[in-house]
């Protein structure tokens, strides 16, 4: 398979769109997993907001008790 360097140019700065796309109101990036794959594409990993205060939180226990 040929790929020319422009069309390579575009598939990175289409994904680099992709991954600079901001979650919707509610929700926000996963603290520590920042994106994801889904259907041979890279996305940004979402969760509601309530549930990374969550996560952090669970996070910055497990580091206090070690």
């Amino acid at each position: 398979m040929n790929i020319t360097y422009e069309r390579l140019l575009s598939l990175i700065e289409e994904e680099m769109d992709n991954l600079l796309e901001r979650c919707q109101k509610g929700y926000k990036t996963h603290p520590t997993r920042k994106t994801k794959k889904m259907f041979g594409r890279t996305y940004r990993n979402c969760v509601k907001a309530e549930e990374g205060l969550e996560l952090e939180e669970k996070k910055k226990a497990g580091t206090e008790s070690s």
